[in-house]
């Protein structure tokens, strides 16, 4: 399987349910910034105790084996620095951040000069910043590395959250469905597994700052 952060997002909507995938993008005056992954789970149920019900537990320990690769990766790409990959032994909780120079190594670093998305996932300027729509890839990847997505029903109560911190205020979101803080400075949006796998909504963005 290709390490790819979009890639893995997608990969944790086959688990289970009561999940929410967060993914925080921090953005410098510099153009550097800060990526965090975080997978939480229903706080009365662990992910392992959840995925049980639906499907191999060796699974559980392949993702936690694809994610802890990739932070090992990372350790070692130019540009990245401040990798951090924690388990909550309790919860199953799983968080993953890294700092990054500027977007180019961010990508390289990701994908590679051929990866999935490369080379422009995450593309941020002085006062532009785009994200690449990944919903439309998911489907075709699962089928082709034969991955089995979960019911509807329980893909319905899996959501996924993006945050984007900015250092000044923004000017324009053209995502629609994002919100804008009060303060402007902080873009969030939210879908359901549901909608992204099937691809209704646009999980992607383009923000001017």
């Amino acid at each position: 399987m290709k390490k790819n952060i979009p890639l893995l997002i997608g990969l944790l909507f086959t688990l289970t349910s009561c999940l929410k995938i967060i993914e925080e993008i921090k953005i410098n005056d510099d153009l550097s910034g800060n990526i965090t992954y975080r997978l939480e789970t229903n706080k009365s149920e662990s992910l392992l105790n959840s995925i049980t019900k639906f499907i191999d537990v060796s699974f559980t320990d392949q993702l936690k084996n694809e994610v802890a690769e990739l932070a090992s990766k990372l350790r070692n790409k130019e540009g990245i620095t401040n990798v951090e990959f924690l388990i909550d032994e309790k919860t199953d909780n799983y968080f993953l951040s890294y700092d990054f120079t500027n977007t180019k190594d961010l990508n390289n670093a990701l994908y590679g000069k051929k990866g999935f998305f490369s080379p422009s996932y995450i593309k941020i300027s002085e006062h532009k910043f785009k994200k690449l729509n990944f919903a439309p890839w998911l489907k075709k990847y699962f089928k082709k590395e034969n991955i089995q997505v979960l019911d509807d029903e329980i893909l319905e109560i899996i959501t996924y959250q993006a945050i984007y911190y900015f250092p000044r205020e923004v000017i324009r979101v053209k995502n629609k469905t994002a919100r804008l803080s009060d303060n402007r400075k902080t873009v969030s949006q939210s879908y359901q597994a549901a909608d992204i796998i099937e691809n209704k909504v646009n999980v992607g963005n383009k923000i001017k700052y």
